[in-house]
């Protein structure tokens, strides 16, 4: 996202506290705000929707006119960690903030360059104008930086292997065949079912 000639970024994600709706995701839009005109990031309502991998054909044909969406797929090596910047802002406490807004109450989110201090919010959908809080970055922080998180593909277990044959039954579309096909696999790791690092009712924002 950034890149020159791009002025308005729009996100959309689901609404999970502990990946999405936080003070590092706030940090780091704030920070590809200076290379863009506005950045908007608006959720789903809280169990609406699961961003399955089915999704990237979806939004490919999800518009003809003028033409259709193009989708990106990433690689492990395109992802980045800002985990350590949740400490780069913090809540400015100036008897002058309009609000304070907690990030999990929070339906959308606006940056704009022009006001760097500044995260617009919508707690409402239907509302007609966003509320300002300001945020201010801590003195003596280190610039905003990320750093790489994966040096490969994970492997999934041995038995996720029994997918192909849900392939085989075309039960899974022939368009994802090779997607699984590929999937390295390793006896040595077991099935977890993953805990997320927040609910969606959380309160923790900072």
């Amino acid at each position: 996202m950034i890149q020159t000639g791009i002025h308005h970024v729009r996100m959309m994600s689901d609404s999970c506290a502990g990946q999405q709706k936080n003070a590092t995701s706030a940090s780091i839009c704030l920070h590809v705000v200076k290379n863009n005109q506005t950045v908007d990031h608006a959720f789903f309502e809280p169990g609406y929707i699961e961003m399955e991998y089915g999704w990237v054909q979806i939004m490919r044909t999800a518009r003809t006119n003028p033409r259709p969406y193009e989708v990106t797929i990433l690689l492990y090596d395109d992802f980045q960690d800002f985990n350590s910047t949740k400490e780069y802002l913090r809540p400015c406490n100036s008897s002058s903030v309009k609000v304070r807004a907690k990030f999990c109450d929070t339906v959308w989110l606006k940056f704009r360059k022009e006001e760097p201090d500044t995260v617009f919010i919508k707690t409402d959908y239907t509302a007609d104008t966003f509320q300002e809080t300001t945020y201010v970055r801590k003195m003596g922080h280190p610039r905003l930086q990320s750093v790489h998180p994966y040096s490969g593909r994970f492997n999934v277990s041995a038995t996720k292997k029994n997918l192909m044959k849900l392939c085989k039954y075309l039960l899974i579309p022939r368009y994802y065949h090779s997607f699984y096909a590929n999937l390295p696999s390793s006896s040595d790791v077991c099935d977890v079912l993953l805990v997320p690092d927040a609910s969606e009712d959380s309160e923790s924002d900072e």
